[in-house]
């Protein structure tokens, strides 16, 4: 024979061949009767029955051994494959004879556990080892040979490898070898997988076996001269990704929110074990699908700060001991921990509805290999990479209530004596809700016997203060040494001062709050709003561009909303005040010391 540089082959036995059928036979156990405990020869007894053999009443009953595989090595020596799936792998095969010569030496593997054929009615489910005269064998010599040579020009060529002892041999290896096989454990070993074939020969030299005939390769010669057999290889099974389960409790709070506590679980039911490289919680905040705070179930745990957010508070998930990377779960084994998160949202919809906190738990899962376990499927989107493995979502709320107030009216005395005498009656109103809502504002006071109360006595409802009206101005001329009056209209840098003393002032007062000074353009209306205003005052620019900038200062405005999609003014007033910023020192002194400190001069000033 002649040796080529490359091994081959295993083929996918897809050749028809033919309408061959027996009676009755189905994918049941009725038709474990034809072979009798070796469900592996059901490929080989379809290639037998095409080529004329019979099975009427009996079986393959496959008790020669003239030829074996006796080794099966992967090439790679952390080949893995997922139970009940076919896989492909590179191994170097060794094959046997216990006879001086056979020939056509042919090698079938069972893709499933019944592997069902034309005989069972169901489609091909084989694969083949089909050794060539070509192939090189171990060390790149051919140890086993061509034994049917053409011996004139009408001959079929046969391809097919033989084999024989005569040589000095009674073994070869075929080198890097595809091969094609269901991947399940071997009952002696379940973190390997089983290797199941069954080996036909011819005894004599037949001119007619190659990858093209029908069936390929070689059939039994006849019942019994074949060979069956599986033992386990060096390919590891992985574990199968597990089931995560997720519980909360609460379910839903009032505003501003609290604390909710979570419980995960999952079973390794694999025979092997199975490493978490990394636990999240991932929230998606509105349950709109973009999944804004990732908390590691692992990381360090935190204190409720002062600004709306999600807290990690606790948890009992166990981590990676110091020094790994990855968390092992032992086969059969549970892993189970609880965590508390506290939510905090002060900033819920106008509309009274619940803002949503929708989450999945998100386990990146490993081998013993590196490998990864799961195929992100159970994930959603944009999590659904290969070993992520995810809980189904859990949702909970944090309920808007309405904002509540109560009333008070006391008299100054209980009753009068005839013919009467004054009564003083003390109002009040208090805005009962939390510190999550809006301050609110008194807009009417009516008594029903007294009516109108606004200017009454000491009610008076239009309380407020404006941040900062301008001082009148005088200049002194210096030529005519005399005060003049002069008109300082204003810029928009003045609102500055303005506006940092209402985001500080804001939810401080129950004063109304009303920003002048500065106030040109739209923006610098929202700036006002964004801190805390209640009204802007518009002045200075109407002295310079007449009243039609109104129109446009509210048409601006109202472009500036719609674009970031608020529904009104009050949704944006006071977002960005002292009280509601996630960082209020910005506001403090020490932020414009710092500001001061990371002044650059501009060039060519030193100082």
């Amino acid at each position: 024979m002649k040796p080529s540089q490359r091994n081959r082959l295993l083929k996918s036995l897809t050749v028809p061949f033919g309408i061959v059928m027996l009676g009755g036979l189905s994918l049941t156990p009725a038709w474990a009767g034809i072979f009798p405990g070796l469900q592996q020869e059901a490929c080989m007894a379809d290639a037998y029955i095409a080529k004329g053999g019979s099975l009427a009443g009996g079986s393959l009953n496959c008790t020669a051994k003239d030829i074996e595989v006796s080794k099966v090595v992967p090439v790679n020596p952390n080949q893995e494959c997922t139970n009940g799936q076919v896989f492909t792998f590179n191994a170097d095969v060794t094959i046997k004879t216990n006879a001086s010569e056979r020939y056509d030496t042919t090698f079938y593997l069972p893709r499933t556990s019944q592997s069902p054929q034309v005989v069972q009615g169901g489609a091909r489910n084989c694969s083949l080892v089909l050794p060539k005269a070509s192939d090189a064998g171990e060390n790149g010599q051919v140890a086993y040979v061509n034994l049917e040579p053409k011996l004139k020009a009408t001959d079929f060529l046969d391809t097919c490898g033989d084999i024989t002892k005569a040589n000095g041999t009674d073994q070869y290896t075929l080198l890097n070898q595809p091969i094609t096989m269901l991947c399940q454990p071997s009952p002696t070993d379940p973190n390997k997988a089983l290797f199941t074939y069954c080996a036909a020969w011819d005894i004599q030299k037949s001119l007619s076996c190659s990858e093209s005939t029908v069936p390929p390769g070689a059939v039994p010669a006849t019942k019994s001269k074949c060979n069956c057999d599986s033992f386990a290889i060096n390919v590891f099974i992985r574990p199968e990704p597990p089931t995560i389960t997720k519980t909360v409790e609460p379910t839903s709070l009032p505003e501003p929110g609290g604390v909710f506590t979570y419980n995960l679980s999952f079973t390794n039911s694999s025979v092997a074990s199975l490493y978490i490289a990394s636990l999240k919680d991932e929230i998606d905040v509105g349950g709109d699908g973009s999944y804004d705070k990732s908390v590691d179930l692992w990381g360090a745990t935190e204190s409720v700060g002062t600004a709306d957010g999600i807290y990690l508070l606790s948890s009992t998930c166990a981590k990676p001991a110091a020094g790994s990377t990855t968390k092992e779960v032992l086969p059969n084994a549970t892993y189970s921990c609880q965590f508390t998160l506290h939510i905090k949202d002060r900033d819920l919809p106008n509309d009274q509805s619940p803002e949503k906190y929708v989450d999945n738990i998100v386990a990146l899962f490993k081998d013993k290999n590196g490998g990864t376990v799961g195929d992100g499927s159970t994930c959603p989107t944009g999590f659904q990479s290969a070993g992520n493995n995810c809980s189904a979502a859990k949702m909970v709320e944090i309920t808007n209530l309405p904002p509540a107030i109560a009333v008070e009216k006391t008299p100054s005395v209980d009753e009068v004596l005839e013919p009467g005498a004054n009564v003083t009656y003390t109002v009040r109103v208090t805005n009962t809700a939390g510190d999550h809502d809006d301050p609110l504002t008194l807009t009417s006071l009516v008594d029903d016997k007294f009516g109108d109360l606004d200017g009454q006595g000491t009610c008076d409802l239009g309380s407020g203060v404006a941040l900062f009206n301008r001082f009148f101005q005088p200049d002194i001329d210096l030529e005519t040494l005399t005060v003049v009056d002069r008109v300082q209209l204003s810029t928009s840098a003045d609102t500055l001062l303005a506006m940092r003393w209402i985001a500080i002032l804001r939810g401080q007062t129950p004063l109304t709050l009303a920003a002048s000074g500065g106030i040109h353009t739209a923006h610098d209306a929202l700036k006002m709003l964004l801190a805390g205003a209640d009204v802007t005052h518009v002045a200075s620019s109407i002295l310079l561009q007449g009243p039609t900038v109104i129109t446009r200062m509210l048409d601006d405005l109202e472009h500036w909303l719609v674009e970031r999609e608020y529904t009104s003014i009050t949704q944006l007033k006071g977002s960005m005040s002292q009280r509601n910023h996630p960082n209020p020192a910005t506001f403090a002194r020490s932020a414009y010391l710092n500001a001061i400190d990371s002044f650059t001069p501009p060039t060519g000033v030193r100082y």
